[in-house]
């Protein structure tokens, strides 16, 4: 599992691509992978998701109320971005 404990689309994935350069090595053993992440940048590594034979991807939504979202996540993307 990438991200049992932090988000592995973290803002700076998107300059660095840690994340999407381990998607890179799993691949091409066809190792089983399951992310979860908050982030729409996951979007980004489709072309990679999409290679593998086991693969799994969820995205956490804490709550409904997208105010309530701001006070517990005020960093984290929007519900709808999310949905």
């Amino acid at each position: 599992m990438i991200s049992s404990v932090t988000d592995p689309y973290q803002p700076v994935e998107n300059q660095y691509k840690l994340t999407r350069q381990c998607l890179e090595v799993l691949l091409a053993y066809q190792f089983p992978v399951s992310i979860l992440t908050k982030s729409s940048l996951v979007l980004r590594d489709l072309d990679l998701i999409k290679r593998f034979k086991e693969m799994e991807v969820g995205i956490t939504i804490t709550t409904d109320n997208d105010k309530i979202r701001e006070i517990f996540e005020p960093n984290a993307p929007s519900i709808e971005t999310r949905i």
